[in-house]
């Protein structure tokens, strides 16, 4: 376990969880939150309650990682996901009275289509002392799918480089993310790529679909102009390509397209996903809206990057700060006794459907 260094009054111990610290959006922002507490004076702990990953590399050293389920010490503010196994970790603080306070940070998409939380871990949502909704619209579908008001929104924040990447000119699309075939999209992507006579495809990233993805590939007969990278990292990827392609099926705020805005690279997306700004939007499942769309991009140049997104970070780290100074709020938390009832159902069906 790496030490923090001494010599500094600490505004306040905070133990951030995760469980793992392999390439993923949520995971990322956890890295980010924790290192930008303690360079602002907090004492800040990660909890890996299962197994590191390659983002430890971006770990400040000032933030210890504690691994597994050794006895938490006391602490301020507890800060989860919704994972069964972070949920626990939770309630044990609190049975242990180790934790003053706990939040939970939801990063999950929310739809009638994407899947539903655990038991536990949506019943914690009820009585935990904060939950964090990402952006005004995750936080609407929070209260119309769960029944349940977040109490506060605090958008994701990334880090970004001394200096903005500048394109190679390989007139490349990109995909960057986890290897989730029907979260992501990526079947329709794959397909989409495969109609075109022209277009490479650079996938960068893990996750459990990489064989199924490969063997869509072969089956699509598109092996000669997809290029599976592996795990990267973000802004020297995004350099070799002309656009990259989102065409999730459902997400909350996916870190990819912060850091595309950032960088001014353009952004092929899916319709759930678009802002009024969004400049190639696509119809996901038509296949002739994605090609046009891909080619539309590639061809469009790169964009003039959002400068506001340089402050993203400082903003989320100071929005989660002001969580802990205000008093928490539990009353008025269930608003559709109705629509958190029936989520409780799907929660329990889809556990029994596996």
């Amino acid at each position: 376990m790496r030490k923090p260094p001494s010599g500094r009054s600490l505004l306040a111990k905070i133990v951030i969880t995760s469980n793992t610290l392999e390439a993923g959006g949520a995971e990322r922002q956890r890295v980010y939150l924790a290192n930008w507490l303690s360079r602002n004076d907090h004492s800040v702990e990660l909890r890996l309650l299962q197994k590191r990953g390659r983002l430890e590399s971006i770990v400040d050293r000032a933030v210890p990682l504690v691994d597994g389920w050794e006895k938490p010490g006391p602490t301020d503010w507890v800060i989860t996901g919704t994972t069964n196994t972070e949920v626990a970790f939770a309630l044990l603080c609190l049975v242990l009275k180790k934790a003053k306070r706990w939040s939970i940070a939801v990063h999950n998409p929310v739809s009638s289509a994407a899947p539903m939380l655990s038991p536990l871990p949506f019943l914690a949502l009820t009585f935990a002392h904060d939950v964090i909704a990402l952006t005004p619209r995750h936080a609407a579908q929070v209260r119309e799918h769960w029944g349940i008001a977040p109490t506060h929104i605090v958008s994701n924040g990334i880090s970004v480089p001394s200096v903005r990447p500048e394109p190679m000119g390989s007139g490349r699309l990109g995909y960057i993310g986890r290897l989730s075939l029907k979260h992501k999209g990526l079947d329709r992507l794959l397909q989409a790529v495969a109609a075109t006579n022209d277009v490479h495809l650079l996938v960068a990233g893990e996750g459990p679909d990489k064989g199924a993805l490969s063997r869509l590939v072969e089956e699509l007969g598109a092996a000669d102009r997809v290029t599976f990278l592996g795990g990267v990292e973000p802004y020297p990827f995004y350099s070799q390509c002309a656009a990259i392609a989102v065409l999730s099926r459902w997400e909350a705020q996916p870190l990819v397209l912060l850091e595309s805005r950032w960088v001014g690279v353009p952004v092929v997306l899916s319709r759930e996903l678009a802002e009024e700004s969004d400049k190639f939007v696509v119809d996901a499942d038509d296949i002739s809206s994605v090609k046009r769309g891909i080619h539309e991009a590639l061809t469009a140049g790169w964009q003039r990057p959002d400068e506001s997104i340089s402050d993203s970070l400082a903003e989320m780290g100071a929005a989660y700060a002001a969580i802990l100074a205000a008093r928490p709020k539990r009353s008025g938390r269930v608003i559709s006794l109705r629509s958190m009832l029936n989520a409780l159902a799907r929660t329990f069906s889809s556990r029994g459907g596996r």
